[in-house]
């Protein structure tokens, strides 16, 4: 991925954010310069606080102090003791107060930022199409919603650090300048020059860190996915040391990656916290020499800027390095936001009826270099139950996919009531609202079986007639009556507390309750008996207005259905029932 800088990395991240965020960021703007002007105060009140304490007439040398005495009707410089203090006192309360207040605005904006950003990243990637997914890699998925955005928090809350330093150093060093141009002066290149080194030094560095960490993560993600995934698998081989192995390797460089990027970010503070302590005391020496203890004052203003000025230094650079260290995970991020989606003006409208027919008009298809399908034709109507067979990787599942509007053809139509369906993104939206599919591998959510069968809706919104309806369809009446919840029983993470046939009647039992006009089933009956199986076809067959496209490598109840067909060499050729 190409390098990019703080500003251009986080120009783009402003593109990216609401008008409302942008409204925050520019009042805590506001509050940075706040802040930054009571450090001007703060540093300059120390100068006659000292001075009244150890010389208290030489404030009256000063006429706007005169002025000011004369009008509060004091007359000993003893008199100024207390208000100077209390001023002193409050310049301080004042500056230390919007240093909070600036910390909480920052924290908490910088997690609205990423809120917002997280969400529109899955809105993005849920949106996207079938085909979308197919071809992408779910750990970088989910590593971008996880630890990408994570990361992109803390780069974001970094770079709020970086500005309110940046604005509270140059305040600093605007009032040290104030008091003694050449004194202050000196500090600034010294202490600039050095950031300015070690940042040239180290930011290839970080950069490099940057992506490291990246990719490890990704790959951490990768291997928890795959190690728990085929856990049967791996305990069955004996081969949880592998994926451990592989697991460590990338888990310990992404740690001492980061381990590294911190120690760069916080390592000049030592050294500079003693040149410091050293110029300080070069500058006091030179000071009393060539001048007298008049100059304590002075002396005090700049220890106490020193003593603000190197810690505000010192987080402008790490802020900047932490920014280095997560600028690739914000660039991930902002990759996955600026994903196109079309977006459905109206979705309520309901544009594809099914009344007649379904058609794929001289299909081609190909997921790589050579075509799957080449001008396939079929048509099936309205009502009508139909067999399609198949060896496996024939591309019956690919079929499938096509008339559900999933996958688009290479070349040809897919037609309802001859309407054209990729014609218009509302027709495709539309025509899969018509549609119910069953898979062979049932996706179960970790909650209820009412949950899984209505799939989302609240209790609210639940039909519960319809509910019955589909669970005694489903042939799940008398399981649900074996268990002690009924239909608040917890399947557990995808079914893993039901067996391969309860997952499928789940799924089909979901697929009748969604009450679409044409109904898929991949192989959506492998996982049962033949009897449970028989029941559950015959009363789906007895919908005259329901149409049914079925997948199954069974050949038992072919004499049910209306029609059968076989892929074969790319093509479908119309067989017997009774074979």
């Amino acid at each position: 991925m190409k390098e990019n800088n703080i500003f251009s990395t986080f120009f783009k991240l402003w593109k990216q954010i609401t008008n409302r965020r942008r409204i925050q960021l520019i009042k805590l703007l506001v509050i940075m310069l706040i802040s930054g002007t009571a450090e001007i105060f703060s540093i300059l009140s120390i100068m006659p606080f000292i001075s009244l304490i150890t010389n208290p007439d030489i404030l009256l040398e000063f006429s706007f102090i005169r002025t000011i005495f004369s009008f509060l009707g004091l007359e000993e410089s003893d008199d100024l003791l207390i208000p100077v203090t209390l001023i002193f006192i409050i310049t301080i309360i004042l500056s230390n107060s919007i240093k909070l207040l600036n910390l909480r605005a920052n924290l908490h904006l910088s997690a609205a930022i990423g809120s917002d950003l997280s969400t529109e990243s899955f809105y993005k990637n849920i949106k996207q199409s079938y085909e979308y997914h197919l071809n992408q890699n779910s750990s970088e998925m989910i590593a971008n919603n996880t630890t990408y955005i994570n990361s992109a928090v803390i780069a974001i809350f970094l770079a709020l650090q970086f500005f309110t330093s940046l604005i509270v150093s140059t305040a600093l060093i605007i009032g040290l300048l104030l008091i003694n141009i050449k004194i202050g002066f000196s500090i600034l290149i010294i202490f600039l020059f050095t950031y300015f080194l070690i940042g040239i030094f180290t930011k290839k560095r970080l950069s490099l860190n940057s992506k490291l960490v990246a990719l490890a993560s990704a790959e951490q993600v990768r291997v928890l996915m795959e190690g728990l995934g085929s856990i049967r698998d791996l305990i069955l081989n004996d081969m949880q040391e592998e994926f451990i192995k592989i697991y460590k390797k990338s888990d310990r460089l992404m740690r001492y990656r980061m381990a590294d990027s911190k120690f760069i970010a916080g390592f000049p503070r030592y050294g500079i916290e003693g040149l410091g302590l050293i110029l300080l005391s070069l500058i006091s020496v030179f000071m009393v020499k060539n001048s007298n203890l008049e100059v304590l004052p002075l002396l005090g203003a700049f220890a106490l800027g020193a003593q603000r000025l190197l810690p505000s230094l010192q987080q402008t650079f790490s802020s900047w390095a932490g920014i280095k260290s997560n600028s690739q995970s914000v660039l991930k991020v902002i990759k996955m936001t600026n994903l196109p989606v079309t977006k459905i003006q109206n979705k309520r409208i309901d544009i594809i009826k099914f009344k007649n027919s379904l058609k794929l008009l001289n299909i081609y298809f190909k997921y790589s270099d050579s075509y799957i399908f080449e001008n396939i034709n079929l048509e099936i109507n309205k009502g009508e139950k139909i067999v399609i067979l198949g060896a496996t990787g024939s591309g019956k599942s690919t079929i499938i996919d096509l008339m559900m509007g999933l996958i688009k053809p290479k070349k040809g139509s897919l037609l309802v009531d001859n309407v054209e369906i990729y014609k218009n993104k509302k027709y495709l939206y539309s025509w899969r609202k018509n549609i119910s599919h069953v898979p062979q591998n049932i996706f179960l959510l970790d909650s209820t079986i009412k949950n899984n069968i209505t799939f989302g809706r609240h209790s609210n919104e639940i039909d519960y007639d319809k509910l019955n309806q589909s669970i005694k369809i489903a042939q799940l009446e008398e399981f649900l009556n074996s268990t002690k919840d009924g239909i608040e029983t917890i399947v557990g993470e995808r079914g893993s507390k039901l067996s391969g046939g309860q997952c499928q009647r789940i799924g089909i039992a979901r697929a009748l309750y969604r009450g679409s006009d044409i109904l898929f089933l991949d192989e959506a009956t492998s996982a049962l008996d033949s009897q449970t199986e028989k029941k559950i076809l015959s009363s789906l067959f007895k919908k005259k207005e329901l149409t049914i496209i079925m997948v199954t490598h069974r050949r038992t109840y072919l004499s049910k259905v209306d029609r059968v067909v076989e892929l074969k060499n790319g093509n479908f050729i119309q067989i017997a029932k009774n074979l």
